[in-house]
């Protein structure tokens, strides 16, 4: 433990003005004192490879240059831009943005997101106004320069009362060069608010990757969150979701395409705290290589949250014998007259269905792409925005067939 603090002396002396008279700041640094960070010897870090983030230059970077909004996938969106930490907000957001104090954060929750808080130098507080009904994605791509050290994006989201947006957070690799990303999200949805996330991740090798969400939800909100990685470096999702009023409806999709020497890794806690609330996850994997996939999903009911529907499930395809994946989904139930189910199941293709379609005139891999799409449509189909359907499958297609082999 004395270690973990000295790490988190380290990280103070890093930072220009770490504390300062942020009380938001000082009560992370609080919680990160007590607290430390995680070992492989805790509960939640123990299939990991290794802890994230050891070694790199924690020194906070300046301010970049602001960065081509050209350069990226989906030009045709609304942007706000998160470069080397720092925030590039267009026109559109301009009146959204919020202030801190209206904002409220429980320090102590995960050391990473008080990390974050610590170091960020550039938070963004974004507000949708009651009633806002916008069908085009608003889309955060979120990148590093490569010439920095350890980064922290940190963007608060909250929907007002009766709003239906769609946000398109995409996470990019470095220049070239490996990138270490600390991104603390949050999420706050008012009553009757609706948010369609879609949340876009790449890894290369030498990348290490951190995001923490903390998700609330009011009175009959529903958020629907799809997530891909490509991951080839190391990743963590950590989710904290709760359901805090009647009528609550989470529904979480995930694909992971998982290659190399690669770790993802996700950690979900989902808490229902009131009654007649709604969860659905669905979680999928295919690791091929060296890949390490790790999947710890926890749904808490509450006592008086009757009435509960929470399903999770988890499912990975190995397409390597060097392949690994840990899978431990979990119920905890404090609550009578609720619906709660999970499952897991990882294993390779089926033999007799790669069989089946080389008798049809497909070679093995093509058979075995045709496969994998199956498996990953299910994800993918939800996608609900063209444009990122289109891309999201692009890169299936990509990271099916690496080399560019032509397919008959």
């Amino acid at each position: 433990m004395a270690g973990n603090r000295l790490s988190v002396d380290r990280i103070v002396r890093a930072a220009p003005d770490p504390s300062s008279a942020d009380p938001d700041r000082q009560a992370a640094l609080a919680a990160l004192r007590k607290s430390g960070f995680p070992s492989s010897r805790h509960e939640d870090w123990r299939h990991n490879r290794r802890l994230p983030f050891g070694g790199v230059d924690l020194t906070r970077p300046p301010k970049p240059a602001p960065p081509d909004t050209a350069k990226t996938p989906f030009t045709a969106f609304p942007q706000l831009s998160i470069l080397d930490g720092y925030s590039f907000p267009g026109k559109i957001f301009q009146p959204w943005l919020a202030s801190r104090k209206d904002f409220q954060f429980l320090p102590g929750q995960n050391p990473f997101f008080d990390l974050n808080m610590v170091l960020s130098p550039d938070p963004v507080f974004l507000a949708f106004p009651p009633d806002t009904l916008e069908t085009t994605p608003f889309y955060f791509p979120i990148r590093d320069t490569g010439n920095a050290g350890l980064t922290h994006p940190r963007l608060h989201l909250t929907v007002r009362s009766g709003s239906n947006v769609t946000v398109l957070i995409q996470q990019f690799s470095g220049n070239g060069n490996a990138t270490a990303r600390n991104l603390a999200l949050t999420v706050h949805l008012e009553p009757m608010a609706h948010l369609t996330l879609f949340t876009l991740d790449e890894t290369m090798p030498g990348d290490t990757r951190m995001v923490s969400a903390f998700l609330t939800q009011d009175r009959d909100s529903t958020l629907n969150w799809t997530h891909l990685s490509l991951a080839k470096g190391q990743s963590r999702l950590d989710i904290q979701a709760i359901l805090e009023d009647e009528g609550g409806e989470l529904n979480i999709q995930a694909l992971g395409l998982v290659s190399d020497s690669a770790e993802a890794d996700i950690h979900s806690v989902i808490t229902h705290a009131a009654p007649n609330t709604t969860s659905r996850e669905a979680v999928k994997n295919v690791l091929s290589h060296n890949a390490h996939g790790i999947f710890n999903g926890k749904v808490v009911v509450r006592p008086h949250a009757v009435q509960t529907d929470s399903r999770q499930s988890n499912r990975n395809l190995l397409l390597s014998s060097t392949a690994r994946m840990y899978s431990n989904p979990q119920l905890e139930i404090y609550a009578d007259d609720v619906r709660c189910s999970h499952g897991s199941a990882t294993g390779q293709l089926d033999p007799d269905q790669l069989f089946y379609l080389q008798t049809r005139g497909l070679d093995t891999l093509q058979s075995t792409a045709l496969l994998i799409q199956g498996f990953a449509r299910e994800i993918l189909d939800h996608f609900t925005e063209p444009a990122i359907l289109d891309y999201g499958l692009a890169r299936l297609a990509a990271w099916l067939n690496p080399e560019g082999r032509p397919h008959d």
